[in-house]
């Protein structure tokens, strides 16, 4: 799938991951922990827009849509984060500062 295309499907993917239902997000999600190594640096230009969409997955209401958001962001920061810091971090700030975050937080505090 070649860059053009990605770029077409990315609005659909990002709508599917706000499904009402719970496997299709999951399965969504997903797409966003395999893509970064798929495309490796060309990947690099749709973080803005990505990154903000699995921060949200973080704090889904289903453990399993958040495991795999994790992972998912796990791979992104991996993978760029020496190489595309200046895409990377700015919606890292802005997600960690949103009320999901917050909600994502909470749920981590039990388990310290």
């Amino acid at each position: 799938m070649g860059g053009e295309r990605l770029e077409k499907l990315l609005p659909a993917i990002f709508d599917s991951t706000k499904s009402q239902n719970p496997l299709e997000r999951e399965g969504f999600m997903t797409v966003f922990q395999y893509l970064p190594e798929a495309y490796g640096a060309a990947f690099a230009p749709h973080l803005p827009a990505v990154v903000p969409v699995v921060l949200a997955g973080l704090a889904d209401e289903v453990a399993a849509v958040r495991e795999i958001a994790l992972l998912a962001s796990q791979e992104i920061v991996l993978r760029f984060v020496t190489s595309q810091k200046e895409l990377l971090l700015p919606p890292l700030v802005i997600g960690m500062t949103s009320l999901s975050w917050f909600l994502f937080s909470a749920r981590l505090r039990p388990f310290e």
